[in-house]
């Protein structure tokens, strides 16, 4: 393999002139491949990053724009549903129900991310 050369990768984000982060990725590239497993490692990788590079300069537009996400909306159905059955509990009112439903892991699953 390798002498163990490698990259890790980040997103440098713009939002305007002044606002600047940069996101470190989970990702990283050997920097000189010498195996056809390292180069294959390096090209995956990096689709892998453009990939993500994309999803957040689509966030960024939505944002801009004024659009919600899918994923904001059901981020949005949960909190409000967290807040119906919080409203439950102080009533009593079919509480269990509400609680397990909300506490499930099928809801967690579905709307995590």
């Amino acid at each position: 393999m390798s002498n163990g050369s490698k990259m890790r990768l980040y997103l440098d984000i713009y939002r305007s002139k002044n606002e600047r982060y940069k996101e470190k990725l989970e990702l990283w590239l050997y920097t000189n491949p010498s195996s056809t497993i390292e180069r294959t490692h390096s090209t995956n990788t990096r689709n892998k990053a453009n990939q993500i590079s994309a999803k957040r300069t689509l966030e960024i537009q939505d944002n801009f724009y004024g659009m919600k996400s899918a994923q904001g909306k059901y981020r949005d159905f949960v909190h409000y549903f967290e807040m119906l059955t919080r409203k439950r509990e102080s009533s009593g009112i079919n509480f269990n129900h509400w609680f397990s439903t909300w506490s499930s892991p099928l809801l967690i699953g579905l709307f995590s991310f």
